[in-house]
């Protein structure tokens, strides 16, 4: 899990969010990862799964992960659908939908990235504290360290990437404008 959360959950963020250069090789690779990390997540639910009501942070933590999963996989499907069949909307509307539905999947993105690595970091403590007695001290802190670790990457990736758009040549300069600017509604 730690693998499809972790390391596949930050290719996911980097292939649809940083690597927009190259866009289609790297659309089919987050699909193949999103697929990759949906299959992982639902065979571990059914492979350790009880039954029961949640007893610990963990399984609540686990269930919530399964649960926004399926949908947030499903709506990557509908948005990479919609964007191929979908022709458009008429010239005059305020939004179009595929943006709706782009928007729909990244929130759903980005909830399943936290919540995901938020259960890793509360498996690998139980893990350590319920499998290995003893190691307890050492090791129970490697969840933090996971989270730690990947939240610092996302926050280094998003400032590295704001900073250089920011800084691109690709910018427009403005003149300034002296009075009233004329603005026109759909």
């Amino acid at each position: 899990m730690w693998i499809a959360w972790f390391w596949v959950g930050m290719a996911l963020l980097v292939t649809k969010r940083y690597a927009k250069k190259f866009w289609l090789p790297m659309h089919f690779l987050h699909a193949l990862l999103g697929y990759f990390t949906l299959i992982v997540t639902i065979v571990f639910m059914f492979k350790v799964v009880k039954w029961d009501a949640p007893s610990d942070p963990h399984e609540v933590i686990g269930w919530l992960v399964v649960v926004v999963t399926i949908p947030g996989a499903m709506s990557g499907v509908f948005t990479a659908a919609t964007m191929k069949v979908y022709k458009g909307d008429k010239p005059w509307t305020e939004k179009q939908r595929v943006e709706r539905v782009a928007k729909i999947h990244r929130y759903f993105g980005y909830v399943m990235l936290l919540l995901g690595n938020f259960g890793i970091m509360s498996g690998v403590g139980n893990y350590y504290q319920y499998k290995l007695f003893g190691l307890v001290e050492e090791r129970n802190n490697w969840g933090f360290y996971s989270m730690f670790i990947f939240l610092t990457l996302v926050i280094t990736f998003e400032v590295i990437y704001r900073l250089r758009n920011k800084y691109s040549k690709g910018q427009i300069q403005t003149p300034g404008v002296q009075g009233k600017i004329q603005s026109f509604t759909p």
